[in-house]
């Protein structure tokens, strides 16, 4: 995780939602999509749960969801001070 303290990194991980998402694909193991990027396979936009999530919360993640399929929505995440445009962190 790009600008992230070991102690935040574990926050992040055990809050995140992503593994009981219905859009998160079942055979990825990643999490907290919002800080590590889109996912390498090709998610199936079923129903967004990022808005419940402690993790969006916390960092105000407004303005989009489905992180898994668009990347992380910050380019400086420890700043949160550069927004990207919609489609992603890549």
């Amino acid at each position: 995780m790009i600008g992230v303290s070991d102690e935040e990194k574990k926050w992040i991980e055990s809050s995140c939602k992503c593994p009981e998402c219905p859009t998160k694909p079942k055979e990825e193991a990643k999490k907290a999509y919002c800080y590590n990027d889109r996912s390498e396979a090709k998610p199936n936009a079923v129903a967004c749960i990022c808005p419940t999530c402690d993790v969006y919360k916390n960092k105000n993640f407004l303005g989009t969801n489905y992180y898994c399929i668009t990347g992380r929505p910050i380019t400086k995440i420890a700043g949160a001070e550069v927004h990207e445009a919609l489609g992603g962190g890549r």
